[in-house]
């Protein structure tokens, strides 16, 4: 009987893969930056860069400057590379702009309320040996770098607290 339960034990560990993402402070971030900026995303395509060894596909961000926090930027728009990984259970972090210029609706319980574009982000970037920015940390692990930054009614809306049972009668 042991054994059985070793073995079975040993084939659910050989298939439970996890991850350890890593985390960065605030102030780590601002460390690792060239340039810190809110963002307004504009338009993202795929270009021909690939990471062959995890199926990630690079991605070529437009977004206008907004606000510079650190760094010096002369440009209004800047151009950031970025690599895509698919999802999957054990993912990567990689940021992904969403390409609608269309609301979003967000839903709790029977309310819905809807997140309007344009879409805003704080980015942590350095600079490129090409002039592009990159993400402050790992590719793998880019979306750490931007900060979706959401209507504040919207924030309040979600972080609301749900009604009592109670007050759904009335």
């Amino acid at each position: 009987m042991r054994t059985l339960i070793s073995c079975l034990l040993l084939s659910l560990l050989s298939i439970a893969h996890a991850r350890f993402a890593p985390s960065y402070t605030f102030e780590e971030l601002m460390q690792r930056s060239d340039l810190v900026v809110i963002i307004e995303h504009e338009s993202t395509r795929q270009t021909d860069e690939r990471d062959e060894e995890r199926y990630g596909s690079g991605r070529l961000t437009t977004a206008k400057i907004l606000t510079t926090l650190k760094g010096e930027s002369k440009e209004t728009k800047i151009s950031i590379r970025h690599i895509y990984y698919p999802r999957n259970p054990n993912s990567p972090n990689s940021v992904e702009f969403p390409d609608t210029k269309e609301q979003v609706p967000l839903s709790r319980g029977t309310k819905t309320t809807y997140a309007n574009p344009p879409w805003r982000y704080l980015a942590f970037l350095k600079k490129g040996p090409d002039g592009t920015y990159v993400p402050s940390v790992d590719a793998y692990d880019s979306a750490l770098c931007f900060l979706s930054l959401v209507d504040s009614g919207i924030v309040a809306w979600l972080a609301e607290p749900p009604p009592k049972a109670e007050d759904k009668g009335k």
